[in-house]
């Protein structure tokens, strides 16, 4: 939820080195961001060795904003929240109401004055929630052959869900929805019915057409096959898939 923001800042400085310090749980998907120059572990020494001028805490924690003061970087962006504010060298309040994370990070860039600064007067386009990753035809080559190696037969359609992840609520007006577990776990929320139905690896799971629902995995996520029965086409078209 953060590559929006990030992408933000990049455009707005095009030729500044841009590093990223990250938990080593994401640091392989920044690595994925093309215009990222450096991922560094978090800590004192990688943060001092990096010799950032400004740190964009897009965290809310007090240990973010402590770890960029003792790594000694002179400007510490962010919000003024866990009782850090005077950490910071900029700090901005938290935006009232509930926004998704995505925007929430956004936020906080734009209140730093990049907008003011002439993002949109440079011609550069303010984009919305709309993370991009590049992904090298090598990743996807070792992603084949680790599913192979795990009984994929190349030709059936994967879906996989990660931890917590949802798909977007939707139906399918002359389809079947069908489900077969492969590993993992979670739940299908039929949203017609307000029922949340626990599944998990072995399961099979048909939703009758027009029933609208979406998927959840849970703790360790979801890897299953399946798909629309007849195939919904509008739905392919919508995805880009050319029939």
């Amino acid at each position: 939820m953060a590559l929006p923001a990030i992408a933000d800042l990049r455009r707005r400085f095009p030729k500044a080195r841009m590093v990223i310090a990250a938990r080593r749980s994401v640091a392989d998907l920044f690595r994925l961001v093309a215009f990222v120059d450096d991922i560094i572990n978090q800590d004192v020494e990688a943060l001092r060795a990096s010799g950032a001028d400004v740190a964009v805490l897009l965290p809310n924690s007090f240990a973010s904003a402590w770890l960029a003061r003792r790594a000694g970087i002179a400007e510490r962006w962010g919000y003024a929240t866990d009782w850090r504010g005077w950490l910071l060298t900029r700090a901005i309040r938290r935006p009232r109401g509930s926004l998704h994370q995505g925007a929430y990070y956004q936020h906080l860039i734009h209140a730093f004055g990049i907008d003011a600064l002439g993002i949109e007067a440079l011609g550069i386009e303010v984009r919305p929630l709309e993370p991009a990753l590049t992904i090298p035809d090598s990743a996807v080559t070792s992603a084949r052959e680790l599913l192979a190696g795990r009984g994929w037969d190349r030709e059936r359609s994967l879906v996989v869900l990660a931890p917590g992840e949802k798909n977007d609520p939707h139906s399918h007006a002359a389809s079947e929805d069908s489900m077969f577990l492969l590993s993992g776990s979670g739940w299908v929320h039929d949203l017609d019915a307000g029922e949340r139905l626990p599944v998990e690896s072995g399961c099979a799971i048909v939703i009758p057409s027009g029933v609208r629902h979406t998927v959840e995995g849970g703790p360790d996520g979801i890897v299953s096959v399946g798909g629309p029965v007849p195939p919904d086409h509008a739905m392919l078209r919508a995805m880009g898939v050319k029939l």
